[in-house]
């Protein structure tokens, strides 16, 4: 029981140590975001350690000695910032958390004279701030409008809506930038020409039935691995652009016969593939290492170094899929921009054959052979150790994900396209769609 009330007595004497610490260490910030000039920090700390008992007495003696001073010094950081930062949101945001925590102050009944005259203060100087913001910002917004920045104009009057939901005429211009800034971006399903044997057939079917001449457009699907890759690759091409766009663009998988004429650009582009793929005929090395294996002695056994050889096959899969395509303007069909990108994924696997050329058993040496041939003819594998760089290496194929190597190759072709794409359209000013916006 002794035991007991021993422990229980550490423990408490541990707790009241930490709480102790803890105290100290808050107070202790205090003091030196004060003494750095960091009032509105110092205050924010003295608002949260007056609400333990513990530290109450430290805050209050705080407040007691520098109280008036941090009202005076408060307001002063905020002059200097506007003169520091004149017309920026810096300026307010400051303000708004020195209001916050006078407020604060003021509930928690702080022994401070004059913080109801220091919020008044503060307030009239945010207003102050506020409008100072709001007119730059305003300017700032009609300026790179007429210079048809309108991403700029956009983001500008949006904090002028910020602070005046009604300043001037800043909604309707907010609107129009917003609707400038736009992009709307159409992607055709990309395909891959048919072999020329299929494009003749189908050609002159098409003649025979209808007369018309379609030389040239017939269509592939093709599917490696079960993957349809014209598909899978524009589905790709889509989430990309939609997982890494900006606020401005919209995008779209639409078919030849889908009315796109509320898009600015459009992409359309065929694909071509490579499979290289050796798994009927695997690559073949012979490969030279050292065993160790053990003859009878005089005292037990003694090991000796051997050479023997065995066969390396190695299985290659690569696929390449390459990308051929055109970034369009909608209103006139004119191409702005050439697509080339490639992907390329591969898969690379070993495994060994048997040994050969192992120590020779007595029976066989008798026989007049000087290397085993086979396992037969061998020593017994408990007289032999083979390396680890032999034991390590797989004895069968390994199964590969083929489908998986067909993705990444489509994935990385995306990838390209996406990056070039994004160049030429996600930007302001847009040298392809300036267009003359009549004035508000």
């Amino acid at each position: 029981m002794k035991k007991i009330s021993r422990y229980l007595f550490s423990i408490s004497l541990f707790l009241i140590m930490l709480l102790s610490l803890s105290c100290s260490n808050l107070a202790n910030k205090m003091m030196e975001a004060y003494n750095q000039g960091q009032y509105v920090e110092a205050s924010e700390i003295a608002v949260e350690g007056i609400k333990d008992p513990g530290l109450r007495p430290e805050i209050e003696a705080f407040i007691v000695s520098n109280g008036e001073q941090l009202l005076v010094s408060m307001l002063l950081k905020g002059e200097y910032l506007s003169k520091d930062n004149p017309n920026k949101e810096t300026v307010i945001i400051y303000y708004d958390s020195l209001i916050q925590v006078l407020e604060e102050m003021l509930i928690l009944n702080f022994d401070i004279t004059g913080i109801r005259k220091t919020i008044k203060e503060a307030e009239d100087r945010q207003l102050e701030a506020i409008a100072s913001f709001v007119k730059k910002q305003y300017e700032l917004g009609l300026k790179t409008f007429k210079n048809k920045l309108y991403r700029a104009s956009f983001t500008h009057f949006k904090n002028v809506n910020k602070y005046y939901s009604n300043y001037k005429k800043t909604a309707e211009y907010l609107r129009q930038a917003f609707k400038y800034s736009e992009r709307y971006v159409s992607i055709a399903p990309f395909y891959k020409k048919a072999d020329f044997v299929s494009r003749v057939i189908s050609d002159t079917l098409t003649k025979i039935l209808s007369g018309a001449d379609s030389s040239g457009t017939l269509k592939a699907d093709v599917k490696i691995e079960g993957v349809n890759v014209p598909d899978k690759f524009t589905k790709t091409l889509y989430n990309k652009f939609s997982s890494k766009k900006s606020l401005y663009l919209h995008f779209s998988i639409n078919d030849p016969e889908d009315n796109i004429d509320h898009t600015q650009y459009y992409i359309d582009g065929e694909l071509d593939i490579r499979v290289e793929d050796n798994r009927s005929n695997p690559d073949r090395s012979r490969v030279t290492d050292v065993l160790e294996y053990s003859l009878p002695a005089q005292n037990g056994y003694v090991w000796r170094d051997h050479y023997f050889e065995y066969d390396l096959f190695t299985i290659r899969y690569k696929f390449k899929v390459y990308i051929k395509a055109g970034l369009y303007l909608t209103a006139n069909d004119q191409k702005i921009y050439d697509i080339l990108a490639e992907g390329v994924s591969e898969s690379v696997s070993e495994y060994r054959g048997m040994p050969y050329n192992l120590p020779i058993s007595s029976n066989n040496i008798q026989k007049g052979a000087r290397y085993a041939h086979n396992a037969n003819q061998a020593l017994d594998m408990q007289n032999i150790r083979y390396p680890n760089t032999y034991l390590a290496k797989a004895t069968n194929p390994i199964p590969v994900s083929r489908a998986s190597i067909v993705k990444d190759a489509i994935e990385k072709a995306a990838d390209d396209v996406v990056r070039d794409v994004l160049l030429i359209i996600d930007k302001d000013m847009d040298p392809y769609l300036i267009k003359k916006i009549r004035d508000i």
